[in-house]
């Protein structure tokens, strides 16, 4: 499981959302870490794809013993659609 890589991509519609991960276990916490360097990818910032998306990797986590996702998303701090997901409170239970 240690440096493990995932992807998770989620369609609907015409619309898809995306993420890619790297996973690495934490020897004394004993959990996971999740990191995804350059994402979630959401189109068009939807929320409801983003909370989908959220919602799977939580899965996966759940699976893994994850404790933490860290991500790195490129993205300009002007894109405020983007930012308020992030900062949304779904995101950080």
């Amino acid at each position: 499981m240690d440096g493990e890589h995932f992807n998770i991509v989620l369609e609907e519609t015409e619309y898809s959302a995306g993420i890619s991960y790297l996973t690495r276990k934490m020897p004394l916490i004993k959990r996971v870490v999740f990191y995804a360097p350059r994402g979630p990818i959401v189109h068009n910032n939807d929320p409801k794809l983003f909370d989908a998306l959220i919602d799977a990797v939580r899965v996966e986590a759940v699976k893994m013993k994850g404790r933490i996702l860290k991500i790195d998303p490129e993205i300009e701090v002007s894109n405020t659609g983007y930012v308020n997901m992030l900062l949304s409170p779904r995101v950080h239970k």
